[in-house]
């Protein structure tokens, strides 16, 4: 006979994976920050690995190895626990809206699952009524079935911001467990479009995601968003 889900603790349990995620996260952004550099101590590099050349060649090794090793190291673990702590925030749902049998083998499916969807939006202008219906369309097609992992990207031709219908739609995707600022790039040249607006998204619902980078454009207006996805392991 199966034992039934005490919903009580798997909620506890969920947050205390999301606070273990926020330190994470809070972790990478510092590491993130950093140069690479001799390590930070009260005492000098020479004195913490000696002024030999062995303790020259250990201290080398740390600034240019093992420090963006330990950096790679941080925001791989990041994505496993943010894949982790979705897959718990379903375990939730599923377990409190179904019977034990349907939710376990809906989680069982969903952690070998992943949907990537790709599309590019109409222009605004003369075409915004046209492109905040496509968006809406999108969060009906994708948004309100069965929940899984899924990733939507593409060329929305409409920036999150503001107080536009189609801005309002891509909030709109949050509500419905999506990552919307998945895509964003924090390296101070602006959006990915030819005219730096951000209306290229990523946005990611039931996985890890680590942070998005730029990939510069060769025959391309646009410059793309590299998001490394994680998958839940169970």
């Amino acid at each position: 006979m199966k034992i039934g889900v005490d919903l009580t603790e798997l909620r506890g349990l969920a947050g205390e994976v999301r606070r273990a995620l926020s330190a994470l996260d809070h972790g990478v952004s510092i590491l993130s920050d950093t140069a690479p550099g001799p390590p930070t101590s009260s005492l000098g590099a020479e004195e913490i690995f000696g002024n030999t050349t062995a303790g020259k060649q250990l201290l080398s090794t740390h600034e240019w190895s093992a420090f963006p090793a330990v950096k790679a190291a941080m925001a791989a673990f990041a994505g496993t626990v943010e894949a982790d702590a979705e897959q718990l925030d379903l375990a939730v749902t599923l377990y409190g809206s179904m019977d034990l049998d349907n939710a376990e083998g809906f989680l069982e499916l969903n952690g070998r699952g992943l949907d990537i969807v790709s599309t590019h939006l109409s222009n605004g202008g003369d075409h915004s009524a046209e492109q905040a219906a496509q968006i809406a369309r999108l969060r009906q097609l994708f948004g309100t079935g069965p929940l899984g992992n899924i990733v939507i990207g593409g060329d929305f031709n409409a920036s999150a911001n503001g107080d536009s219908p189609s801005a309002q739609e891509i909030r709109a995707f949050g509500d419905q467990g999506f990552a919307v600022d998945a895509g964003r790039i924090d390296d101070g040249l602006g959006g990915t479009s030819a005219s730096h607006q951000p209306i290229d998204h990523v946005l990611p619902r039931g996985v890890g995601t680590s942070a998005a980078e730029r990939w510069d454009r060769e025959e391309s207006d646009h410059d793309g968003q590299n998001v490394e996805v994680t998958l839940p392991a169970w």
